[in-house]
């Protein structure tokens, strides 16, 4: 199936799990220094996943955050762990 949308933007995610940190140094060198991933033809985003788990060197609070993205998952409104919420960040 070819596309003829253009892509206008990227969402860089690193830190997922908190005991392991390149990721997570990454999006902070990402987020100090923008312009190492800026783009003239689209958007660059970056998005530190899951800092909580990371501050406490930890993979996950209640939940592996990979586990929580589901179509049930994210449908359900009624989880309430920490990492189903980061989930649903949008």
């Amino acid at each position: 199936m070819k596309s003829n949308s253009k892509l206008n933007r990227v969402l860089i995610v690193g830190g997922t799990h908190g005991n392991e940190f390149t990721g997570a140094y990454l999006i902070k060198k990402f987020q100090q220094n923008p312009e190492l991933v800026h783009r003239e033809s689209f958007k660059t985003l970056t998005l530190f996943a899951n800092k909580r788990a990371f501050t406490e060197v930890r993979r996950y609070i209640d939940r592996d955050l990979n586990h929580c993205f589901s179509r049930l998952d994210l449908q359900n409104t009624t989880l309430s762990g920490y990492e189903n919420l980061r989930a649903f960040i949008n």
